[in-house]
């Protein structure tokens, strides 16, 4: 699993595979999952990421089950109430 940055090619050289780093005070091991866009990076514990999945399942469940109340015209405070996501 994973990507190989073909595009740094002349550019940049591996010293190492599947070693720990640590960048600015976050250390980063083999088997963490790390995720990036334009706004950021997170890094998520190998031993948290099935609790992190789980979380954000539930999380974008109650966010749409909240915009399909919200589009059927329940009012934002009883969909807040209900859901405490918007």
């Amino acid at each position: 699993m994973g990507f190989v940055p073909y595009d740094i090619k002349g550019r940049g050289d591996a010293d190492d595979y599947g070693k720990e780093v640590i960048i600015n005070g976050i250390k980063i091991k083999s088997g963490d999952l790390v995720f990036g866009d334009i706004n950021g990076v997170v890094i998520i514990p190998s031993e948290l990421i099935d609790d992190v999945i789980t979380h954000a399942i539930e999380k974008v469940t109650k966010e749409s089950n909240a915009k399909r109340e919200l589009r059927r015209g329940k009012s934002a405070r009883d969909v807040w109430n209900k859901y405490r996501v918007f």
